[in-house]
């Protein structure tokens, strides 16, 4: 009776199976893709997305935009990274600009100026800005949601950018001179110091740069963000990167007119 040379399956022999896939897998992969998956910085869904995004992007025929979207790494700027689209450069000055702009506003200011309402349904500075570590808590999903679908659907495309009228009606309106009341989830909140909302609004533009940098290439004009306020309703990603850059001047403009008032405390 001749015995069969096929060896049992055992847990042992699994182990050395998978063991193989995994090295010939990790020899498959090129370099550069190795170092990406070494030094991304965010949380473990933002990778999911990035490797599925760059899974899916043709393999040959790439534009100039789709080469820089490939080589940005979404962290701040330093020497030797890579160069920014002219529309997503003008932004990231925007938001640098608007950081430079509370600390000028704030550094002289004591707490008691920094809390100071001009009246009871008004405002503090603190609360200014505030509300804008508020939207920016709820903007920024929002932003992530549409730059990755954008890579995701292989929405590249080069600048100058013309957004659609509904994108740049939300950014007019959001500047006219109206007194709007915010809604709950953006209200500033009760108890916070000095010290941290400061440090989140710095922070926060950070992030907005960060976000910047993950478009870098993406398609501002056809590329679609979801406002957090309908639910349903969807305008360009430049036209959100705009609307918040005015929101956040609107509101340090309303902070330069706290301390303007006559009865400011000295």
């Amino acid at each position: 009776m001749q015995t069969s040379s096929v060896q049992p399956r055992s847990a042992g022999n699994a182990y050395v199976r998978i063991a193989r896939k995994l090295q010939v897998a990790h020899q498959r992969v090129p370099r550069r893709r190795l170092e990406f998956v070494r030094d991304y910085p965010y949380s473990s869904a933002q990778f999911v997305r990035a490797v599925s995004a760059r899974r899916h992007q043709r393999p040959q025929m790439r534009t100039a935009a789709e080469m820089r979207l490939l080589q940005s790494d979404g962290s701040m700027a330093t020497t030797g990274r890579p160069t920014l689209a002219p529309e997503i450069d003008q932004f990231r000055n925007q938001f640098e600009q608007l950081a430079a702009e509370a600390d000028a506003l704030t550094t002289s200011l004591s707490d008691e100026q920094f809390m100071w309402r001009p009246a009871p349904d008004s405002w503090s500075v603190a609360e200014c800005l505030d509300h804008l570590n508020a939207t920016a808590r709820v903007y920024l999903p929002t932003l992530d949601e549409g730059i990755s679908d954008a890579i995701r659907r292989g929405v590249y495309g080069e600048g100058p950018f013309k957004y659609n009228w509904f994108g740049r009606l939300s950014v007019r309106f959001i500047n006219l001179p109206l007194r709007l009341k915010a809604s709950d989830d953006v209200q500033p909140a009760a108890g916070r110091t000095r010290r941290e909302i400061l440090n989140a609004f710095r922070a926060y533009q950070v992030q907005y740069i960060d976000r910047l940098r993950q478009a870098n290439g993406v398609d501002l004009a056809r590329a679609r963000v979801r406002m957090p306020a309908s639910g349903w309703l969807r305008i360009p990603l430049g036209s959100a990167f705009e609307l918040m850059v005015v929101h956040s001047r609107r509101h340090l403009a309303q902070a330069r007119r706290v301390t303007d008032a006559e009865n400011f405390p000295g």
